[in-house]
């Protein structure tokens, strides 16, 4: 991995005001509950800033950058050619927090819709008296109880930030690792890096050339992810609604039947069981 990414974990401390900072956590995952020794691990940023912070997958910000450029510089208005070979990183969410409330936006995308789901949640964490050493840092363990699933975390007043990975918050110290009981979702904190002015995270619904989000609470989110698992090509359908012509090519610069695409897709779902939130999926 890039050298410079990595910093492991020098022993200095960042004072957190007026600072920008980067940590480096990596994510490793099940996607399939049946086949629990195949994981996949993407590397993922959280930038922290004095407003929030906003967590995301290296590679998935590469890649929207290069399509964002091709929309933009598309030669006619209502048809898109896209790559799919450029596509990497499976990890398409962004969280978004805001100090001091952590009011989340959570944003993803169901068919061709970007969507922003605005929540706040409040998480009921055990701090446990267990210490341990990740790295140079020493963490203590806490737990928790969400997204249908049992949470063990180590966090670290190293970093006195209530802040962490994904959507997860509310400990007297950043996390340095946090994991469900399955072992089948953990992260881990790898590196830390100062970032400059330039370098500070922008909202989502900032994004210029970005689709205009739309704007859901938790219960209609719930409804149209499950109806996008249920039935892929319809949330397709009316996500395009005639407007655009969405391409897709392959590596040699191939077009690839949509109708493949979208059975690509339904496997893809099947495969894709053990999803971290689990409460979306299960009644």
């Amino acid at each position: 991995m890039n050298k410079l990414l990595f910093l492991f974990f020098s022993v200095f401390f960042i004072a957190l005001s007026g600072q920008n900072i980067r940590f480096f956590y990596d994510y490793k995952f099940v996607a399939d509950s049946t086949k629990i020794d195949s994981t996949f691990t993407e590397l993922m940023h959280l930038d922290v800033s004095d407003i929030g912070s906003k967590f995301y997958s290296r590679d998935v910000y590469i890649t929207d950058s290069i399509v964002q450029d091709r929309i933009k510089n598309r030669p006619t208005v209502n048809r898109v050619m896209i790559n799919n070979s450029n596509f990497k990183g499976r990890v398409r969410n962004i969280v978004e927090k805001y100090y001091p409330n952590f009011n989340i936006n959570y944003f993803t995308n169901i068919g061709l819709e970007r969507y922003r789901v605005d929540e706040n949640i409040d998480l009921k964490w055990e701090i446990l008296p267990d210490i341990m050493k990740i790295g140079q840092f020493t963490a203590q363990k806490a737990q928790t109880e969400v997204f249908g699933r049992k949470w063990i975390a180590w966090f670290s007043k190293d970093y006195p930030i209530q802040d962490g990975p994904y959507k997860f918050h509310g400990l007297p110290g950043l996390i340095i690792k946090i994991e469900d009981i399955t072992h089948s979702h953990i992260f881990e904190l790898k590196g830390v890096k100062k970032l400059n002015n330039k370098e500070k995270w922008s909202s989502e619904n900032e994004r210029k050339n970005a689709k205009k989000n739309i704007i859901v609470n938790e219960k209609k989110f719930k409804k149209a992810f499950i109806e996008d698992r249920n039935d892929p090509m319809k949330t397709w359908n009316n996500s395009a609604g005639g407007m655009v012509s969405y391409t897709v090519t392959n590596a040699s610069g191939k077009p690839v039947d949509m109708r493949d695409v979208v059975k690509n897709r339904e496997m893809m779902i099947k495969k894709d069981n053990n999803i971290l939130e689990l409460d979306l999926i299960k009644k």
